[in-house]
């Protein structure tokens, strides 16, 4: 199973202990409606490839729904590495990231939940991203079929501000403009 650090593309200051957040980035076949929510994120990429993203560092339900719809949303760039060292994490393999051994300051939340949890999530993430862009009580149906999971530890600081992705200011550009 791939195991990769996401670079901090922020360019908003950090004032405090950056934390890594492992989410799975699950590639899966789907089959929707032309005016699905995912059809619309397939459109916007313009032929590059749409992922689920469902955070493995949580049991709650609010902060995988609200963190899981916004990461899918954003289909963030991500700059991936998964070499020793990786964007400062000095002296740690990825397989010291995944354990939670992570150094230079940094942390990392512990992985709950494992990838066949991600494959059953997405379809949870799927209606919860048509719950959020309707408001219809009709939300168009998916057939999802995930092919690929790869663990992706995302940046973030703790910020209370932050209510909508349950108080996690994820440290990536797609996510610059919600700062106030």
């Amino acid at each position: 199973m791939p195991i990769a650090v996401a670079a901090p593309s922020s360019r908003v200051a950090v004032g405090s202990v950056v934390q890594y957040l492992g989410f799975w980035r699950v590639s899966a076949q789907v089959t929707s409606g032309p005016e699905s929510v995912w059809r619309h994120l397939e459109r916007r990429l313009g032929g590059q490839p749409c992922y689920f993203y469902i955070p493995g560092f949580s049991w709650r339900r609010a902060e995988v729904q609200q963190l899981g719809v916004r990461v899918t949303q954003a289909q963030p760039a991500l700059d991936l590495c998964s070499e020793p060292g990786c964007w400062g994490v000095v002296g740690a393999s990825v397989a010291q990231v995944a354990a939670g051994e992570l150094r230079a300051g940094a942390t990392v939340l512990p992985v709950l939940l494992g990838y066949k949890d991600a494959r059953t999530l997405t379809r949870f993430i799927s209606l919860a991203l048509e719950v959020a862009s309707s408001d219809s009580v009709q939300l168009e149906e998916y057939e999802i079929k995930p092919y690929r999971e790869e663990l992706i530890f995302i940046p973030a600081v703790r910020d209370a501000r932050f209510v909508q992705d349950a108080g996690w200011r994820l440290l990536l550009e797609e996510f610059d403009s919600l700062i106030a």
